[in-house]
């Protein structure tokens, strides 16, 4: 992941290592924003009526860009961590291709793209934000906050990038012929249920981080009622955000519980029809080996029919209202 690689952090093992030395530049760069803004207060001090908020806009983008960081490496460290478990329920094939998928994305070129498109989409809606006389008046926007979205714009990006691929992530390996579950309960197979915990995990990173990259639109609300620059704005970042975790969280966990299922069909239907077409008689004598099917047909048919389980509703419940907040504290502002 880029963003781990400009703070130093190293993920090519399973074992993440990070160099100081190299998370200097990010530092230094992160931090920009607001060593530009002091100067230019000492330069400026007729705007010190809206420094407060000001300097406090930057301070809060500084630490979204950290926080970034500090998701990605707990993503990516809970990830290697179960790899080995989602290697020994592959097949060859599919191991292969979850092998090509992670060397298709790790490309750091690829990954700039995306994130020099976030910087400029930050950047176009930051000065789109700045067009509203209203917004301007309570709160100074300058070079410094085109730095800091800029930042913040690309850290974003880099984090959708990852769940986007991530979601397909579950669709690749849930393709026949790549997973091998187990029969008597396929949903208790150790690779799919760590990858359903970490789909649980990271979603609700996901849900954190979007709430937070929110909090902006809740902000402004109170200065800019029935501007529609700003509708446009807060609507499309609220779609992104919403769509963006739903794909990750509940089409991944939807493409798990499918799989499960049908394996978990597939061995019910084997036992059927090695069952006996009758039921045994009140008085009948059940033989050994019908006995041991009837006791497989039970345990088969009480495993769980997917990885959807208590915890991941919980999950899902919990993730969607947090992302729900702020849109419903900006329409009660409005």
């Amino acid at each position: 992941m880029t963003m781990l690689r400009l703070f130093g952090i190293r993920t090519a093992g399973p074992r993440n290592t990070w160099s100081l030395k190299r998370a200097v530049p990010f530092i230094v760069v992160n931090v920009s924003p607001l060593l530009l803004a002091a100067i230019g207060q000492i330069l400026d001090p007729a705007q010190a009526s809206r420094m407060i908020p000001y300097f406090g806009w930057l301070a809060y983008y500084c630490a979204v860009n950290f926080l970034v960081v500090l998701c990605q490496w707990s993503g990516c460290r809970l990830f290697n961590a179960i790899t080995q478990s989602i290697d020994e329920m592959l097949t060859i094939r599919g191991r292969i291709e979850l092998h090509a998928w992670l060397d298709r994305g790790n490309p750091q070129r690829r990954q700039v793209r995306y994130m020099l498109l976030g910087s400029v989409i930050a950047v176009i809606t930051l000065f789109g934000l700045s067009t509203i006389q209203r917004l301007t008046d309570h709160l100074y926007i300058g070079p410094a906050s085109y730095i800091a979205v800029a930042l913040t714009g690309a850290a974003g990006a880099n984090c959708l990038y990852w769940i986007l691929r991530a979601a397909r992530l579950s669709r690749l390996i849930t393709r026949r012929g790549h997973i091998r579950l187990w029969w008597m309960s396929p949903a208790n197979t150790p690779g799919i249920e760590c990858l359903s915990r970490w789909y649980r995990i990271v979603t609700a990173w996901a849900a954190l981080g979007g709430t937070i990259a929110f909090a902006p639109a809740v902000y402004i609300s109170r200065y800019v009622p029935g501007e529609r620059v700003f509708a446009v704005i807060k609507w499309g970042l609220a779609i992104t955000l919403m769509v963006s975790v739903a794909l990750f969280g509940l089409y991944s966990h939807w493409r798990l519980s499918a799989t499960v299922t049908e394996k978990r069909i597939a061995s019910l239907r084997r036992l059927k029809r090695a069952l006996p077409q009758q039921p045994p008689s009140a008085s009948g004598q059940v033989d050994d080996e019908s006995m041991r099917l009837f006791e497989l047909f039970s345990r088969v048919s009480g495993s769980p029919t997917g990885v959807i389980n208590n915890q991941t509703i919980a999950t899902m419940t919990l993730t969607l209202f947090t992302g729900a907040i702020p849109v419903i504290i900006t329409l009660l502002i409005r």
